[in-house]
């Protein structure tokens, strides 16, 4: 071990380990995380306490070691169970304390190298990936590509938020980039904040002003809807034909109840957009306010 100082705080969860050895991390988040485990003597230490347990194939002193911890530790904790296991039949185990998962290595000899591969190598790219991965709200991001939008997204986990945070720290994100990050996290003060100043910069384009639009419309604060409209009204100034900003200002004026100039937005919109899976979606949407 190296003996560098960590900030545990931004340390991943054993949630985050265990999900990023099953694969199921998005690309974003993986990459991060990877570029955690780099650094970070305490999570390599925990990554591969989790590589033996979440093995298939037990060796019999390895076996031994890990029944043992096992005992000690359910006598420590009375009637607290370690193994849980999933719908696939993966043996997973609750960890409370780093100390537990060191004994196990020291007891079984492990050793982990990570293999460090497809870190982004821009904040843009980071960007990217997180457009890539879902849709977050209804209002459409500067690049964004069509994915379904689905109201049922929770809130990101904190140690995943940091990580992915210090990621973009890390990559000097820009002012603009960062507020692209936050309101992709659906952290909309801090998002308005970054877009707002980045609005201010000199010849910001019609992405800056679009976005800080979908900030401030995704806020819900209806004193923000106005704002929103101006910005994207802003951005096709800018651009005329810039399809985000026009599609986003018909959705500012539904949530402002002003239906006729929704219906008039949408249908213009529809004349000029050329991607089939967005310009479905603006179909329903513009029957959605003739009735």
């Amino acid at each position: 071990m190296t003996g560098k100082t960590v900030n545990h705080s931004k340390c991943l969860t054993d949630e985050s380990l265990t999900d990023y050895l099953e694969g199921r991390l998005d690309p974003a988040l993986k990459a991060g995380s990877e570029a955690h485990l780099v650094g970070c003597d305490d999570c390599r230490v925990r990554l591969a306490f989790f590589m033996r347990l979440l093995k298939e194939e037990v060796a019999p002193e390895e076996a031994v070691a890990v029944r043992a911890i096992q005992e000690d530790w359910i006598r420590a904790q009375n009637d607290r169970r370690l193994p849980v296991r999933r719908a696939n039949d993966r043996r997973r185990w609750r960890m409370a304390s780093g100390g537990v998962a060191a004994a196990l290595l020291i007891a079984v000899g492990t050793r982990v190298a990570i293999e460090y591969k497809g870190e982004p190598k821009s904040a843009d790219e980071v960007i990217h990936l997180l457009l890539a991965e879902n849709r977050p709200f209804e209002g459409r991001i500067s690049g964004q590509p069509h994915l379904p939008f689905s109201n049922t997204r929770g809130p990101n986990e904190t140690g995943n938020y940091n990580l992915l945070a210090g990621q973009m720290n890390r990559l000097a994100a820009t002012t603009y980039k960062m507020g692209q990050f936050h309101l992709l996290q659906r952290n909309f003060a801090n998002a308005i904040t970054y877009l707002e100043l980045a609005a201010k910069e000199t010849g910001a384009p019609a992405d800056v002003h679009n976005d800080l639009g979908v900030a401030y419309l995704e806020s819900r604060v209806e004193a923000n809807y106005p704002r929103a409209a101006g910005e994207f009204r802003r951005a096709l100034g800018i651009k005329p034909d810039f399809m985000p900003a026009a599609f986003n200002l018909a959705l500012a004026y539904e949530h402002m109840g002003k239906n006729d100039l929704a219906e008039t937005q949408w249908m213009q919109y529809l004349q000029l957009e050329a991607d089939r899976a967005w310009k479905d979606e603006a179909k329903a949407k513009l029957e959605g306010v003739k009735h």
